[in-house]
């Protein structure tokens, strides 16, 4: 009995054929692999993209800021200033921001630094304070009439005290804190692209200012600098 044991031959486990591609994607198919291919299409769309463990978000901001920039190159330089913007910007830029914008799409913020630095070095001819005039025909346009009269309404301090919302509200990344005293305001700006270069960090003051300038106030004059810590600081002084 224990020879017959011996001789008799062991049962071969079956093995299970590898699944193929189209399988392995979940489609639940024993065609070719290249079947896979058309079943990618009744995947869950975030199967299609695996983000890389380094990988971050861009920053982004609101449209309504681009459809201000346009506005503004034509107000302040005209149509061959707008042109000119349009000639020197690169050709994703210039898809996104002077094709069909979307107020409330949220758009790359290096457009927006792309804008800066092209109406600096072209329509405004490297000139700071005709950088400065778009800069305030953007807000002029950006706001729309109705915010715009509601500034009015408001004191500089009232204003400092809502722009964290606001910067919240446009943009997607970075961080604004303000503070005041009487005569005095104080807004930081942390973590985000806007202070990294020079350009960015005049129009963000200018902006500041002019938003400032447009509330019950005689006169909003800024002063602005980095930090240690890579904040941008300004400093708003204002007369009544």
């Amino acid at each position: 009995h224990r020879a017959r044991l011996i001789a008799q031959p062991r049962p071969q486990r079956r093995k299970n054929p590898a699944p193929d591609s189209a399988t392995a994607l979940g489609c639940g198919s024993t065609r070719p692999p290249w079947h896979g291919v058309l079943c990618l299409r009744v995947l869950p769309w975030r199967l299609l993209h695996v983000p890389q463990p380094n990988e971050t978000p861009e920053p982004k901001a609101r449209g309504t800021i681009f459809l201000g920039f346009r506005a503004a190159a034509e107000d302040v330089f005209g149509k061959a200033g707008l042109e000119a913007v349009r000639a020197a910007l690169s050709a994703p830029a210039r898809e996104r921001t002077l094709g069909v914008v979307v107020a409330n799409a949220m758009l790359p913020e290096r457009d927006v630094l792309e804008w800066y630095q092209v109406v600096l070095d072209g329509p405004a001819r490297g000139d700071d304070e005709a950088f400065r005039r778009f800069l305030r025909s953007m807000i002029n346009h950006g706001f729309g009439r109705v915010r715009k009269a509601l500034l009015v309404t408001l004191t500089p301090y009232q204003i400092m005290d809502r722009a964290a919302e606001l910067w919240r509200h446009d943009h997607d990344t970075g961080t604004l804190e303000c503070s005041h005293s009487p005569g005095v305001g104080v807004l930081t700006l942390r973590d985000h692209v806007y202070t990294q270069t020079r350009v960015s960090r005049l129009a963000i003051a200018e902006i500041y200012r002019h938003c400032g300038n447009l509330s019950r106030v005689k006169k909003v004059t800024e002063t602005h600098g980095m930090q240690p810590d890579g904040s941008l600081r300004v400093v708003l002084t204002l007369q009544f």
